[in-house]
């Protein structure tokens, strides 16, 4: 009797747990450590900080320009959060 009570209440409890599975969705792809797609106007933002010749698309020296300044605002980033520890 206590194994048929026990295994009704794996069984209830496992249909619990996977009806809210089925609720469950799926994580925004920034939260996921995949690349958030930038807006429009993020877009013509960044355009119009890096491109210094003014042609409206980014060369290879400005594309290092956007990079270098990414990469220095990560590793600032990371300082902080390192000295908040």
């Amino acid at each position: 009797m206590l194994k048929r009570a026990l295994l009704a209440a794996a069984v209830a409890a496992a249909f619990t747990f996977s009806g809210n599975l089925a609720f469950a969705e799926e994580a925004p792809k920034s939260e996921a450590g995949q690349k958030k797609e930038k807006s429009p106007e993020d877009k013509k933002k960044h355009i119009e900080k890096y491109d210094k010749d003014g042609d409206g698309v980014l060369n290879e020296q400005e594309k290092a320009a956007a990079k270098a300044d990414r990469e220095k605002a990560k590793a600032e980033k990371k300082n902080k959060k390192g000295d908040a520890e």
